[in-house]
């Protein structure tokens, strides 16, 4: 940041510039001349800067300086602070491989026996060793506030280094070395694990853990950098544990221990230091199967993990699980200074209820419930986004997605509602949350039963809802054509004729009664034989078919057929609509094959009633 560096007698001091367009305070740094251990010339990215140790082991660094300032902040510093301007060396070869040193409150990184560049240990945020066991990775702080990083979005900086640190770690590497002021080596260059040769370390020299174990160099190293950036805790410092606690995100079982400043969660691998003011947001929602309950802790900064950044902590705790007779670790005199009114010191009930008391209680932020207007089955709905299943709660402010991945936005977000597939016979919709700042979240395979209990509980928050109906795409019928007439015509026919056969059965069944004859009886008749008997069976018979034809035409054609039944199918065709030329031939074609076979039918039926 640009400001302005300032040394009289009794010390120096910086400020930054004063921006006119923000209503911030700027930066002031003083120090003292009684602070002041050691000062350093080097050079920088950009001109040079000055590096200035004070007693207690603080680090501080100012640079933009120009090359024709040395002689003079060199005489004044001697002048006045009674202390040399010393000039050091930085390495600038590049190397990677090199030494590493603590020393007070920094870390530095030595190639040969220059320094490359130092870490202040307050801001390493936590320290952890992969399953490669040579591996160790170094987690920074983030150094801006919120309203500072979201004016540097575009900015680098840096939040993780990682170590490659083989071999196993040796008695002599606890032996302290002998630094200089600037932080140099003077007993020569450090040693390191990478000098010796496979086989040159002894039994003797090799450090054993509690275990029985030989320790690794990494291992070795990392509890190095958590003891001096005081990463660790006293048990005297633990206010209560809980053990096993399952969490989607990161994914394991945790032991989780509260501590006055920040929850600690440690796994097999990892371990993941969580400081109260981070969590911003709490969330303690039932799941739809009845069985568990999410909370859910919404971090700024977010908690990363290599390339993997978590912005919400998932834990899930079974519903019948209880905890009982659960004492805090806090004596009288903090807990009515710090805790009364946040904390009891003595819990009993449901575990997810209990810890979700103490994280409210530890980091003052209210725990939000599923009490909300929705209406529908359940509070929580099981969909999709993306490729991957959620749980939906509508919350009383905002919307919540549990759990890979978790996503949370207000109703004031939301410029719109919209509801996609409406118009299909499916038991599933779709619904996409379009927000003011133009993201987009759809929500497949959405419950039918729910859309409109999700639609009133949208309009009574004042949210636009649209509605997209699909087109209604008719269900495929084996017998359509590429005309659309002819074939489901036929189909229809084809159903009625089934019909008037059964109705001629039931009709011959029902006229036992009836006169009898023969074949020969029947011949005659057909020829024009004056058997009344027969043909008023005849007769009745194709007047019933003609009565039951859809279009008038008589279902099969036979000499005997009367006027009066031509009549009767010239008025039928003309209460029905007129086709078209292909659907009258198809139609006519189809009737001449279908009525042979039913006139066939009816004669023999015919016959077998006469001769009984």
């Amino acid at each position: 940041m640009p400001g302005k560096f300032r040394l009289i007698d009794m010390g120096m001091g910086w400020q930054e510039r004063k921006d006119s367009s923000k209503e911030v305070t700027p930066t002031r740094v003083k120090i003292e001349a009684t602070e002041l251990k050691s000062i350093s010339w080097m050079r920088v990215a950009r001109d040079y800067g000055i590096r200035i140790v004070k007693k207690d082991g603080t680090i501080l660094r100012f640079d933009g300086f120009p090359l024709d300032s040395y002689r003079e902040l060199s005489a004044f510093i001697n002048q006045y602070y009674k202390l040399k301007l010393n000039q050091r060396e930085i390495s600038v070869r590049g190397w990677n491989w090199g030494t590493t040193e603590l020393h007070n409150n920094h870390l530095s990184f030595l190639v040969g026996s220059r320094p490359a560049f130092d870490i202040p240990l307050s801001q390493v945020l936590n320290a952890n060793t992969t399953n490669k066991d040579s591996d160790v990775n170094i987690e920074l702080r983030d150094p801006f506030t919120t309203d500072e990083r979201q004016q540097l979005s575009t900015a680098k900086r840096r939040v993780q280094i990682q170590f490659y640190i083989p071999g196993l770690a040796t008695k002599d590497e606890d032996e302290d070395v002998d630094v200089d002021e600037n932080g140099v080596p003077t007993n020569g260059e450090a040693k390191k694990n990478g000098d010796k040769e496979d086989g040159e370390i002894g039994e003797d020299d090799e450090m054993v853990g509690a275990d029985g174990k030989a320790v690794t160099a990494a291992s070795h190293f990392c509890d190095l950098i958590k003891r001096a950036a005081d990463l660790g805790a006293t048990t005297s410092e633990i206010i209560t544990a809980f053990d096993k606690v399952m969490c989607l995100a990161p994914r394991g079982r945790f032991q989780v221990h509260f501590h006055p400043t920040a929850m600690r969660m440690g796994g097999k691998s990892y371990e993941y230091p969580i400081p109260y003011s981070t969590i911003v947001k709490l969330f303690l929602l039932p799941k739809p199967d009845a069985q568990h309950h999410f909370l859910v802790m919404s971090l700024q900064p977010a908690l990363r993990q290599g390339n993997t950044i978590y912005k919400f902590l998932v834990f899930q705790f079974q519903t019948d699980e209880e905890t009982e007779d659960l004492q805090l670790n806090i004596d009288d005199a903090t807990y009515e200074e710090k805790y009364k009114g946040k904390l009891e010191k003595s819990y009993d009930g449901a575990t997810f209820q209990v810890f979700a008391d103490i994280v409210q209680g530890m980091t003052g932020q209210k725990c939000v419930t599923s009490e909300s207007s929705y209406t529908g089955s359940q509070q929580g709905i099981q969909c999709y986004l993306s490729a991957t299943e959620v749980v939906l709660y509508p919350l009383e402010k905002s919307f919540i997605a549990i759990w890979k991945p978790t996503i949370n936005f207000k109703h004031s977000e939301v410029e719109r509602v919209t509801f996609s597939r409406l118009g299909t016979t499916t038991r599933m919709v779709e619904v996409t949350f379009t927000l003011k700042t133009d993201v987009e979240y759809v929500f497949r395979s959405f419950p039918r039963n729910e859309y409109e209990h999700l639609e009133s509980f949208c309009r009574s928050k004042k949210i636009q809802v649209v509605k997209e109906a699909d087109d209604v795409v008719p269900a495929y019928n084996e017998g359509d054509s590429d005309d659309g007439k002819g074939e489901n015509k036929r189909k229809r026919d084809d159903d009625e004729d089934d019909e008037d056969e059964s109705e001629d059965e039931d009709f011959v069944a029902s006229d036992g009664s009836a006169s009898g004859g023969s074949d020969s009886e029947e011949e005659q008749d057909e020829e024009g034989n004056d058997d009344t008997s027969i043909k008023k069976k005849r007769k009745d018979a194709d007047m019933d078919v003609d009565i039951e034809g859809d279009d008038g035409k008589p279902k099969h054609k036979s000499s005997s057929s009367s006027s009066k039944k031509q009549n009767q199918s010239a008025d039928g065709e003309r209460k029905k609509p007129k086709k078209t030329d292909g659907a009258e031939k198809g139609e006519s074609v189809r009737r001449k094959s279908d009525s042979g076979g039913k006139s066939v039918k009816s004669e023999e039926k015919t016959t077998k009633g006469i001769q009984k």
